[in-house]
């Protein structure tokens, strides 16, 4: 079956019961490759976006596919007009002709990516159009009637329909350009669908407001594709955002898109489980084109020593001052992902022997959010941040548009740590429950209750996660070893995640991942400085629900902090 890129539709949107059909026909088991839907194009001649409801891509080349449902569709006056199940008729656009602009802008955008001249410039490259509700009587000069797939057709047909849409193009091409159109290598079509996109993978829920929120955070926005156009045109450049703007994603895209076009890349940062979490996500690229480590595992490589995750970012580079780093180090691209971490300036000085063309000259790229700055003293990161700006003259870019929490998650959060929430809020979602606890056991009686709710509702354990600032031998809950008839897991390890088991993280070590349901318990303060940073971390890593355990202690200085939070809203 084609790898469908997303790997699943809105099946609540009674506007595109067409594209959902399609999506299925695509996913049959007979078709191989690759399927994009919804694939936004920001090259588009005549539009600010376009859109290829679905490109597919196989060995036989890529093909731009529009849908167009509607039980009825006809063309009066070269305008055209689709009617629905209820007979209501609307206008509509010229499907060939979105169809033919969206394969000429990419076109363009393949051919500026790799050159004119190149191999993949020169790969078959077509379009279709769908008819999936009804039969297409429609003649024309102007309608390529040949790459037309309506009710005429038997479904057991779609697979070979593909097929013949390569052959009407790869003749067009030989009767044209005199040129016989090669099939694409296997690994030349995974370098094209990570260009274009790359894989996005997450955990499915079995609760169905929960597959819908989900869905709709999944997209990446309109804002985060102006990110990766302004990180194009800048060779330094720092990516500022708040906690769930899409700093990860795009740090990950970014890779994907260097390493498409053989630039040696490196993706660093400071938490070992960031670091797994991004390997896991990268698939079907070149290895020798790319690295992810986190900054003490690079050291330790390259000095060839196994004790530097105790020693302090001064006491490392001392011991890097005086080797000369081997060219398998060297990298002609850095990016550094959770940037605040690494944010001092004896690590700056060891990148700038590891990039070529050093931080002066070379390509590098910061994505970055002080706020989340629970590990590197205020005074390093601000001298830091000052050299780089002096010394290296970066451009800077704001994500404003949160795209992993829901509005009530990130402001609730911006409510308890005072950090004002982005400004772009777009999917509304449960509410979050702030549950008041009195000792230990009236911890695990309150939690168990959320759990039995949530577990009857359908949820599955592997959608949520229990953080602490504290070990769990240390935490509220240490006496409890199974909730719900599963096993509670302190997990350190992200790559060990475990579907049948409860989850349990410190907050520092699941620091840039996110969860869909987060139970944050412990929290003894709101009110130092420390203690906001940390609760806005915790808190930041859910993306559809949130619960906010603290205890009856602090009950005054959480309500004090609460009414001062409102005042960001």
């Amino acid at each position: 079956m084609a790898t469908m890129i997303p790997n699943s539709v809105d099946f609540h949107d009674s506007k595109s019961n067409g594209e959902r059909l399609v999506f299925h026909w695509l996913s049959d088991n007979i078709v191989p490759g690759f399927a994009f839907h919804s694939l936004l194009q920001k090259n588009h001649k005549h539009k600010i976006m376009g859109e290829i409801d679905f490109l597919y891509i196989c060995e036989r080349g890529m093909l731009c596919i529009e849908v167009k449902g509607g039980q009825n569709i006809y063309c009066i006056d070269k305008k055209w007009y689709s009617v629905g199940k209820n007979q209501t008729e609307y206008e509509i656009s010229n499907p060939f002709l979105q169809a033919q602009e969206c394969m000429f802008a990419l076109k363009r955008y393949i051919s500026d990516t790799y050159g004119k001249d190149s191999m993949q410039s020169k790969f078959s490259m077509g379009y279709a159009v769908i008819f999936p509700e009804c039969k297409f009587t429609g003649k024309g000069n102007d309608l390529v009637t040949e790459v037309i797939f309506d009710n005429n057709y038997k479904l057991s047909e779609f697979p070979s329909f593909l097929n013949k849409c390569f052959d009407y193009w790869d003749k067009l091409e030989l009767d044209r350009h005199r040129r016989i159109v090669e099939k694409i290598p296997t690994d030349e079509i995974n370098r094209v669908v990570n260009l274009l996109r790359g894989d996005f993978k997450v955990v499915p829920s079995m609760n169905l407001e929960m597959q819908h929120i989900q869905q709709r955070l999944l997209l990446l926005t309109e804002e985060q594709y102006n990110a990766l156009d302004a990180i194009g045109l800048n060779k330094r450049i720092i990516i500022q955002g708040a906690a769930g703007t899409g700093k990860s994603i795009l740090a990950l895209e970014k890779l994907r898109q260097l390493v498409s076009v053989n630039k040696k890349t490196l993706y660093l940062c400071y938490n070992k489980n960031m670091a797994k979490y991004a390997s896991l996500s990268l698939t079907n690229l070149d290895q020798k084109l790319y690295s992810v480590s986190t900054f003490h595992s690079l050291l330790q490589n390259i000095l060839g020593k196994s004790d530097l995750f105790d020693k302090n970012f001064l006491e490392i580079s001392n011991l890097f001052k005086e080797i000369k780093v081997d060219s398998l180090y060297m990298y002609d691209s850095i990016i550094i992902d959770e940037a605040q971490d690494l944010m001092n300036i004896t690590v700056i000085e060891i990148l700038e022997k590891l990039l070529i063309g050093g931080l002066k000259d070379g390509e590098w790229i910061f994505f970055l959010d002080q706020n989340q700055n629970i590990f590197t003293k205020d005074k390093e990161y601000n001298f830091a941040l000052e050299y780089l700006n002096e010394t290296y003259y970066p451009a800077y870019h704001l994500l404003n548009c949160n795209c992993r929490n829901t509005e009530q998650i990130a402001r609730r959060t911006s409510v308890v740590s005072l950090v004002p929430p982005p400004k772009h809020l777009k999917i509304s979602g449960p509410k979050v429950k702030t549950i008041k606890y009195s000792n230990s056991k009236d911890l695990c009686n309150v939690l168990r209750k959320e759990l039995v709710s949530l577990f009857a509702g359908g949820t599955s354990p592997a959608d949520l996660v229990i953080l602490s600032r504290y070990k769990y031998s240390n935490s509220g809950i240490s006496s409890l070893k199974t909730l719900n008839n599963y096993n509670v897991i302190e997990n350190n390890d992200i790559s060990k995640f475990n579907k049948d088991a409860i989850n349990y993280f410190t907050v520092q070590s699941f620091k840039g991942l996110e969860s869909n349901i987060v139970f944050y318990i412990d929290i003894d303060g709101f009110r130092k400085e420390q203690d906001r940073l940390l609760n806005y971390v915790a808190m930041s890593r859910a993306k559809v629900m949130l619960y906010v355990f603290y205890h009856d202690a602090v009950e005054s200085e959480y309500n004090d902090v609460t009414a001062e939070g409102l005042d960001l809203l």
